[in-house]
């Protein structure tokens, strides 16, 4: 078997990004044929702010071609906001639909970085699971910053369209008027009767 280590990982990740398709797929086989010892490396490639776009979102794609082994490694990532490493595996990570509704909640309701919580309703909302909504429609209510509420708000409209107006509608009696609007907007765009009624309710109250 090759060794892996992490200057071949980043040769054929390179070859991913830059060579044809069949290139591609010769790089993905090796990939494939190392196995998840593959992963500290893919990792640490991930998180590396100085290295090609492409590459970094091959790196957290290919961690979750190893299948669910992967997710520990992919949500930790999350957390580098900073290095902008947390929106490559944010966009891998939602292929796994419920399974990443644990360790991924828990960072949306408990990590100190509103940044973090940020990515971590992004990536719940793309998983397009109804099993999320209960998690997001929480943090739109209970998230101490005006930001991630206005996020989940966004996250909501764009991926579940009129499934959570009961939690939008919630959101119009947020106390930051920023966040209001968008929830405002949110239930305009949807257009349901629900969500026009919730609005002149809205509305009459003010």
């Amino acid at each position: 078997m090759t060794q892996i280590d992490y200057e071949r990982t980043l040769i054929w990740l390179e070859q991913m990004v830059r060579g044809d398709v069949s290139a591609r797929r010769e790089a993905v086989e090796a990939f494939l044929a190392v196995g998840p010892a593959a992963l500290p490396h893919l990792k640490q490639i991930v998180v590396t702010p100085d290295l090609n776009g492409g590459i970094r979102w091959d790196a957290a794609d290919m961690m979750a071609e190893y299948g669910e082994i992967a997710i520990p490694d992919l949500v930790e990532t999350l957390e580098d906001t900073r290095g902008g490493g947390a929106w490559f595996s944010a966009d891998a990570l939602p292929r796994f639909r419920e399974k990443i509704l644990e360790p991924v909640g828990a960072l949306l309701h408990q990590h100190p970085n509103p940044e973090v919580r940020h990515v971590a309703a992004f990536t719940l909302a793309f998983t397009k699971a109804r099993s999320t909504l209960p998690a997001l429609s929480h943090a739109l209510v209970h998230d101490p910053d005006p930001a991630v509420r206005a996020g989940v708000i966004r996250s909501l409209r764009v991926v579940y369209g009129g499934e959570p107006v009961e939690a939008l509608a919630a959101a119009l009696s947020d106390q930051v008027p920023g966040v209001v609007q968008q929830a405002a907007y949110s239930l305009k765009q949807i257009g349901t009767e629900q969500a026009q009624r919730a609005l002149v309710a809205w509305q009459n109250a003010h």
